[in-house]
């Protein structure tokens, strides 16, 4: 009798460059521990419709945000670049990033970059707005994933979010609160 080691399944990845995209995610991460301390995160994914795997599915990429409306922050500079114009302080705190996100289209930048563990993965380097002639709306091809914490937890919401995006939300404390009330840590 013997147990073998799998071979690792090789990983496809978007391929680097400029690409019409979709946005289909966008998830309140709660406050997660960084390296500069307790910040609430979002996790935004777009989808590639032109770009397909070997399963004939668009490629998807994400990219986790400190929720920010700081200038200098990651969050409201990619913004700005996607809509194409300076967001004032008003529009800002007005902005429902879950209706205005999902199905929105924009040019993303791809760059290839290699994990310290020596895997290769695809990084947004940039959004940008479309490309001329694209409607800035699209219905996205993967099935959109919505989750947010503002108003309490979904919990069908949150039980139709990929594991991975669970396990992160988990952690959060206005999550962990949120699941307390609705019977969902016992």
């Amino acid at each position: 009798m013997r147990i073998t080691i799998p071979r690792e399944r090789e990983r496809e990845i978007a391929p680097a460059g400029s690409h019409d995209t979709t946005c289909y995610a966008v998830v309140d991460l709660g406050t997660q521990n960084t390296l500069y301390g307790a910040k609430r995160q979002l996790y935004v994914a777009w989808e590639l419709p032109k770009e397909l795997n070997s399963r004939g599915k668009p490629f998807v990429v994400g990219k986790f945000y400190n929720l920010t409306g700081d200038a200098r922050g990651n969050l409201r500079q990619d913004l700005e670049s996607w809509f194409g114009r300076v967001l004032d302080q008003a529009e800002l705190e007005e902005l429902d990033l879950l209706e205005e996100l999902i199905g929105r289209t924009g040019t993303l930048g791809l760059a290839h970059q290699t994990t310290p563990q020596g895997q290769t993965r695809a990084v947004v380097t940039s959004i940008m707005l479309p490309r001329r002639g694209t409607a800035e709306r699209m219905r996205t091809m993967n099935a959109p994933i919505i989750f947010g914490l503002e108003d309490g937890l979904d919990r069908k919401a949150y039980d139709d979010l990929p594991e991975w995006l669970r396990n992160i939300v988990a952690r959060s404390p206005a999550s962990s609160r949120s699941r307390d009330a609705a019977g969902l840590n016992q």
